[in-house]
């Protein structure tokens, strides 16, 4: 056979068309094929009865940060470290997994209770999960006889919001299993070479009873036999992680390149799948249907903030939901919630910090709206300085400020040079000088009633601090 001849023409040209097809599918999902951003962490002999393990990213909660949850059944006989490398995986992109260390979870209930103890875990103030956890959302999988405790999963709780089972089958009767009583977004994937749970029953039985009016897909991976899933899940891991970041996570990239039957990635080139169908794909809500609370800052406005130690401040965010309502608004200093509101006047929600200690602070606001979707407001710094002051000196500037006529009268020795700022109580700079001789500072435009800090200092000394009103 002449290879140059097999290879010409036309059919080289198609030979390319299919090479580049597979690469571009590839390309799409390579970010989901290759390790997170974070660092991940196994947690042994955890949940119900020590009978858990658990993966996780090492950090929780960064940036107020709400971590999705999926819960885990393994194959017939096999352990949790068996997939471990896939677990390890999926939580490096951010995932709490927990994993059932039973060889046998068809039933799908350890999967649950797995799911139902960490939401307890979330609401429990000691818990290392305290608030961490996206309890709106959870997703579930498995593989084999885990795949079908997945679907199972749902009769034993109605926290799972997404599942994805890897080859369903048992090797006990019903061996495939009906998903007609699944209504939550499911993707069926196993092997086009599995001989144990073969794609023809699983296509007939589990993909065959699943709901017309239901969101779903099923693929049959290339190449793939049963024991592709295990370890780290090999040309399964990209399409699993995907999933779950589209339909958990809500990331606009995953939903598009999952949830667009028309360009989306996973169908404009499906070269990697021997057969891939779906349902109802574009019923899925997309990012524009579901967009994130929209977060400004109202006070402090400027970002740059100076403020007396022990004192407090008012924080205050302008909060809207585009396609919905605000249900909460947490306030975070350097990654920590010092405050939380669900009431707001007009939009805007307020908390007072109290007790500032000296030091500067990265502070930040989140939004969360009534679908779960979180919003972040820009970070702005507040600079606390300390409270105590320097003795004054008596005999270079007067010991205090007096007000007349609405101004303030600083009595400057000659010859010297004093910086004066005064500052509103929340520490917005509302004036700035630099004086050499004796004067009277106009104070018309500050508010009147208004407490103010008036600071006059010689280089880095400061001379006087004190507390001024306006007199009206």
């Amino acid at each position: 056979m002449n290879i140059h001849r097999l290879i010409s023409g036309a059919g080289f040209f198609c030979l390319l068309t299919s090479i580049s097809l597979l690469q571009a599918q590839t390309s799409a999902f390579s970010s989901y094929d290759r390790s997170g951003p974070y660092t991940a962490v196994r947690i042994r002999n955890v949940g119900p009865g020590g009978a858990y393990d658990i993966f996780k990213p090492g950090t929780l909660g960064a940036n107020g940060e709400k971590h999705a949850i999926i819960t885990w059944g393994n194959g017939t006989g096999a352990s949790v470290t068996t997939y471990a490398g896939l677990l390890q995986h999926l939580a490096t992109h951010g995932f709490v997994v927990i994993a059932s260390q039973s060889s046998s979870t068809g039933s799908g209930s350890e999967m649950a209770a797995g799911i139902d103890w960490l939401l307890q875990e979330n609401a429990r103030s000691a818990s290392t999960y305290y608030q961490k956890l996206n309890a709106q959302t959870a997703g579930a999988t498995g593989h084999s006889q885990g795949g079908a405790g997945t679907i199972q999963s749902l009769r034993h709780t109605d926290k799972i919001t997404s599942i994805a089972p890897l080859a369903p089958a048992t090797f006990t009767a019903p061996f495939f299993y009906s998903t007609s009583h699944v209504k939550v977004p499911m993707f069926i994937m196993v092997g086009a070479d599995d001989n144990l749970a073969n794609p023809t029953s699983v296509r007939t039985t589990s993909w065959g009873s699943f709901g017309s009016s239901e969101i779903g897909l099923y693929g049959e991976l290339t190449g793939a036999t049963h024991f592709e899933e295990t370890g780290d899940a090999g040309k399964f891991r990209k399409y699993v992680t995907a999933w779950f970041d589209a339909t958990l996570n809500k990331n606009p990239q995953a939903l598009a390149m999952i949830f667009d039957s028309a360009n989306g990635a996973l169908h404009k080139t499906p070269t990697e799948w021997s057969r891939l169908l779906h349902k109802n794909l574009a019923a899925f809500r997309t990012p524009e249907e579901n967009r994130p609370p929209v977060v400004t800052w109202y006070a402090p406005s400027d970002g740059n903030k100076l403020v007396p130690a022990g004192s407090e401040l008012r924080l205050v965010v302008r909060a809207t939901d585009p396609d919905g309502q605000i249900a909460k608004v947490e306030f975070y200093c350097d990654n920590e919630k010092i405050g939380e509101t669900t009431t707001h006047t007009l939009n805007h929600f307020g908390f007072t910090w109290n007790s500032l200690e000296e030091g500067c602070y990265d502070v930040k606001a989140l939004a969360t709206d009534n679908s779960g979707n979180v919003g972040n407001s820009e970070t702005i710094v507040i600079t606390v300085e300390p409270a105590t002051t320097l003795e004054p000196v008596s005999d270079r500037i007067s010991s205090s400020a007096m007000i007349h006529q609405d101004k303030l009268v600083l009595e400057i020795p000659h010859g010297e040079q004093f910086g004066v700022a005064i500052y509103s109580m929340n520490g917005s700079l509302v004036y700035k000088t630099t004086l050499s001789t004796s004067h009277r500072l106009p104070l018309t435009s500050l508010s009147a009633g208004g407490g103010y800090i008036a600071i006059v200092k010689k280089g880095e000394l400061i001379m006087l601090r004190q507390k001024i009103v306006p007199i009206r």
